[in-house]
């Protein structure tokens, strides 16, 4: 490897591993914020690993969970995942999808990822460019799911005034449903 490649090489090295770290840091941070107003248990994250080849991941998702609902959050890496669907825009993202069963917060292929995937479900815009539905199984769940830009928890933005006007009002109006209300 000549000097200029090992240099780039590097450099890109360096920068996944600070945005990983990052990432790990902004998923704590939403993780205890969640915890603490909502009485939820702490988090826990997860992401695929590769059978066989060393492989950034699709995806990277923190689950959080509590008595009545749960709160999956995806750093969606690969916008191939978000192809094949109407609710969200094919791009590297954050997004959130809250359902019922709290018990479930990281169960993400029977969650998350079929709402990532608009698989077996139905759907309709709510208020604030978020999304209502519930799944087509015998098993049957209502969830709430929208989308933000990773710029919206990037330098710039306050976490605390991203999580009051983007991310907190559309948990609560789903809450409400939930309760009937």
């Amino acid at each position: 490897m000549d000097a200029a490649d090992q240099e780039r090489f590097l450099a890109n090295y360096r920068w996944f591993n600070q945005f990983f770290e990052d990432l790990r840091l902004l998923f704590e941070k939403v993780g205890k914020a969640l915890s603490s107003r909502y009485d939820l248990e702490q988090p826990d994250y997860y992401y695929r690993k590769p059978d066989k080849l060393p492989r950034i991941p699709q995806f990277y998702v923190m689950g959080v969970g509590g008595q009545q609902f749960a709160v999956q959050m995806f750093a969606v890496f690969d916008p191939s995942i978000l192809e094949n669907q109407r609710l969200f825009v094919p791009e590297p993202s954050i997004v959130f999808v809250v359902h019922g069963d709290g018990s479930k917060a990281l169960y993400i292929n029977d969650y998350g990822m079929r709402v990532i995937r608009n698989d077996r479900i139905t759907a309709e815009a709510a208020a604030d460019q978020a999304f209502v539905g519930k799944t087509r199984s015998e098993r049957e769940w209502r969830f709430s799911a929208f989308q933000l830009p990773f710029d919206q928890f990037s330098a710039g933005h306050l976490l605390d005034e991203t999580l009051q006007a983007l991310v907190y009002p559309r948990i609560d109006a789903f809450r409400a449903q939930l309760s009937g209300g």
